[in-house]
């Protein structure tokens, strides 16, 4: 049988998680370069909060109320987990935890604003599309990258932590 190149490959589900690996990180990087000056002033992060607060809803109030008092954390933590975050995506290292980590810090934004409970919110490229590429990034874990490569080089498979000849997941996809 012929082996198909291209994008119809076997390799095609990994080059789009790839390219969606590789998007998202960009896009955290550019998030967290935006918010670049809140190490220098926190209360650029404190005005948005507040303004928040002032159209609160019941079911983000709580949350406002409560993350507010940490602002000079926050407005440290945030941009540079989006920096470092977007970078290790970019990379592909700890593609698994990284991922699940950016899925929170995204979840947390839509809690805080209350888009989450809007119906525009399963339009907004921001809110279910992001967090549904970072579950399926998280769920899939490394699958090209610095990450993959060394654990390739290192001979560990990657589904199921055992020496690659072991019989692996990639030794039964080869059987069937």
């Amino acid at each position: 049988m012929e082996q198909r190149r291209g994008f119809l490959s076997r390799d095609a589900p990994q080059t789009a998680l790839t390219v969606l690996r590789v998007a998202i990180g960009i896009f955290l990087i550019f998030k967290g370069v935006g918010k670049l000056a809140w190490f220098a002033d926190a209360s650029i992060l404190d005005a948005r909060l507040n303004g928040w607060l002032q159209n609160a809803t019941v079911l983000n109030e709580w949350y406002l109320q409560a993350v507010i008092p940490a602002v000079p954390i926050f407005a440290r933590l945030v941009p540079l987990g989006e920096l470092a975050g977007g970078l290790a995506l970019v990379c592909g290292v700890w593609t698994r935890p990284v991922a699940a980590l950016a899925f929170f810090m995204v979840l947390n934004f839509h809690v805080a604003t209350a888009s989450i409970f809007e119906y525009a919110f399963l339009g907004d490229g921001t809110g279910l599309p992001l967090l549904g590429a970072l579950v399926a990034l998280a769920i899939a874990g490394p699958v090209s990258g610095l990450e993959a490569v060394l654990r390739r080089s290192l001979g560990w498979d990657r589904a199921r932590g055992a020496p690659a000849g072991a019989g692996g997941s990639r030794e039964v996809r080869a059987h069937r």
